[in-house]
């Protein structure tokens, strides 16, 4: 199922992004969301490492689909959402489509990217 939503930022994209992703946290019971790697890692264990999560930075070490597929694979049963950026989740649901894990296994949040809005 696909759901689409506008967040209104009010000034504050990323603030507002880690509140809505913390709701959607608690809301769903996840156990973890895998992220786009960062000093501190990719994988969050607990909504209070939000601050952690930032899919507007501009700088992409690896796809993260990938890592997404491998953490479904070592930790079976547990509830995992992913925070993607469009092309990673257009790779993500063509690992998908070729079976490397289910799209039922895993909570997929995408963001637009900050270089497809208008300049203005």
């Amino acid at each position: 199922m696909n759901s689409n939503w506008m967040i209104g930022t009010h000034g504050d994209p990323l603030g507002a992004l880690q509140k809505f992703v913390k709701s959607l946290w608690e809301q769903t019971n996840l156990d973890m969301l895998v992220v786009a790697p960062n000093g501190s890692g990719f994988l969050l264990e607990s909504a209070d490492e939000l601050e952690h999560l930032n899919p507007f930075r501009p700088l992409m070490k690896l796809n993260t689909a990938r890592l997404v597929a491998d953490t479904v694979k070592k930790r079976p049963g547990k509830r995992i959402g992913a925070m993607l950026r469009p092309c990673e989740m257009r790779a993500l649901n063509e690992m998908a489509a070729r079976g490397a894990l289910r799209r039922d296994d895993v909570l997929a949040i995408c963001t637009d990217c900050l270089g497809t809005f208008p300049a203005d």
